[in-house]
């Protein structure tokens, strides 16, 4: 796997966290909620290239009735940001529940966010021993998979959350980030529009799409995802960041100049906005083409309005169709010996 491509556990940090729940078995007192990615944090790049998607979450931990003081104890490490103690506690506590799916989750959890992979992978793989059907798990074990660089295994597992829920637009979006690892490009593209289909507001999903147009050469084409993804998101500095990388290609020199500045202005420590923004400050203005990031952004809104509507009518027709076979299955079993059509 290139360096572009290599994760970095300091850019956790850049990641949202989503709250909501994802099925399973009971939590126990403040279990914590996936979240994605996705898609993803920033990965070690060139110093003024863009900012490529992480397999890695973090996590918004929810508050549920106690059950145990010793989970409680777990959790309110996590929220104090000591994942090692966390993970610690989280083990014991699993020592002592084995057939808890939750205690083995916090514990890959807490150990992802302290920076050991390994035991990580552990925690995830005991979880899926107890519920193989854990979606969180499966998630979040397929990221850390990824940064371990076992990609085959990670398809295997992000294929197995897809299975458990096919319309999970965070596994569509993961999907798209195992397909790019394997450098299935045009499946990656279809994943990241197929989760775009499921949630036309998936910012992770356009940041990494654009990323794809970007590495193939196709400025342009990156222009409309990252603008709508910098819409919706106008404090990402990661999202500024590509979308100023965009701009520049594209000659858009004024405008890359904002976009890289509004990149600092939200992390000043933004190292390779930092790069960029003094190259563009470098460049001329002359021949700077203008360009209506409204606009872009507002076409790609209406192109994921298009797709979630072609994903609607073929799943409606796949289950008509499901349905008529079932129905001719029915009738056919209720004819009489020796009739036949």
């Amino acid at each position: 796997m290139s360096a572009v491509r290599r994760t970095s556990l300091l850019a956790l940090a850049a990641l949202l966290p989503l709250a909501a729940a994802c099925g399973g078995s009971p939590k126990p007192a403040g279990s914590a909620g996936t979240v994605t990615t996705q898609s993803g944090a920033v990965a070690v790049t060139p110093a003024s290239g863009p900012s490529t998607p992480s397999t890695t979450a973090t996590v918004a931990p929810e508050t549920t009735t106690p059950v145990s003081t010793a989970y409680a104890d777990g959790e309110a490490a996590f929220r104090a940001g000591r994942y090692g103690d966390a993970a610690t506690i989280f083990d014991a506590y699993s020592q002592r529940h084995p057939d808890n799916v939750w205690g083995y989750y916090m514990r890959g959890l807490a150990a992802w966010k302290s920076g050991d992979l390994n035991e990580a992978d552990d925690a995830f793989s005991r979880a899926l021993d107890i519920e193989p059907d854990h979606m969180k798990t499966l998630l979040n074990s397929t990221r850390v998979l990824l940064e371990l660089g076992r990609t085959g295994e990670a398809l295997d597992r992000v294929t197995s959350a897809l299975q458990v829920d096919s319309t999970n637009a965070d596994a569509r979006r993961l999907l798209g980030r195992v397909r790019e690892e394997l450098g299935d490009t045009s499946d990656a593209i279809t994943a990241y529009r197929q989760a775009l289909s499921l949630n036309e507001r998936d910012v992770w999903a356009m940041n990494n799409l654009g990323l794809i147009y970007l590495e193939q050469g196709h400025a342009e084409d990156a222009l409309r995802p990252l603008a709508r993804a910098v819409e919706l998101r106008p404090n990402a500095p990661v999202f500024q960041n590509n979308l100023g990388i965009a701009l520049e290609r594209t000659g858009h020199i004024v405008e890359a100049r904002k976009a890289f500045g509004a990149a600092l202005a939200a992390d000043s420590s933004y190292g390779k906005a930092s790069v960029s923004l003094a190259r563009v400050n470098a460049a001329s203005d002359a021949g700077s083409a203008p360009v209506d990031l409204a606009a872009a952004a507002q076409q790609f809104a209406t192109d994921v309005r298009m797709w979630s509507e072609s994903a609607t009518v073929a799943r409606d027709s796949g289950a008509a169709e499901d349905s008529a076979q079932i129905t001719e299955q029915v009738t056919d079993s209720a004819k009489p010996a020796g009739d036949s059509k």
